[in-house]
């Protein structure tokens, strides 16, 4: 989780017209680490034996608060200026390579962030997961396995939000499962270089 990792650059820590500022007092705010403090630290992390890097999201997660995490994404084509910026992500893609280490691009596609361009100007009414009043998943993986799972909990596990500010994208919906995958040119390039 870098943003509790490392802080590398705190000229980033607040970018002017983000939603969320750095706030080391909450432990649910911004405590600033970054992508450049990944950077700094990665002799360190291959010294302890580590050989490869699934680092949460680093995608704009643009959101009022609770967002250090990088699962509620609202842009899927840019680094968070508060992480970094794109070629920061790429330069640490080299260096983990230069050292015969890996890096892992945890990717989201489930939900997004209630601040996504999808939920505020949204293409049809079923785009996301609608329920009469707020249903969280059950985090249950094994009812998607269960033969004998009922129908209620299966359609809580796989309807259900992640949170408040992750509204869950309807799977059943063709436009949402047809989405060009915009994280792919950042993937190509790291994979040529």
């Amino acid at each position: 989780m870098p943003d509790r990792f490392a802080n590398g650059d705190p000229a980033n820590d607040n970018v002017p017209g983000m939603a969320e500022s750095v706030n080391r007092k909450s432990t649910e705010g911004r405590h600033g680490g970054d992508i450049r403090g990944i950077l700094q630290h990665l002799d360190y992390l291959r010294d302890l034996g580590v050989t490869a890097l699934w680092i949460t999201p680093l995608l704009v997660n643009d959101q009022p608060v609770y967002s250090y995490h990088g699962y509620s994404t609202t842009d899927y084509y840019k680094i968070d200026p508060r992480f970094g910026s794109n070629q920061d992500y790429l330069n640490l893609a080299e260096d983990l390579h230069h050292r015969g280490m890996k890096l892992i691009m945890d990717m989201i596609f489930n939900h997004c962030g209630s601040g996504h361009w999808w939920i505020k100007d949204s293409s049809s009414a079923d785009w996301i997961n609608t329920w009469p009043e707020f249903t969280r998943t059950s985090y249950r993986v094994g009812t998607v396995t269960d033969p004998y799972v009922s129908k209620y909990d299966s359609t809580i596990y796989v309807k259900g939000w992640f949170d408040k500010t992750m509204p869950d994208l309807n799977q059943h919906n063709h436009f949402a499962h047809d989405l060009p995958d915009p994280e792919q040119h950042l993937v190509d390039r790291i994979c040529r270089s």
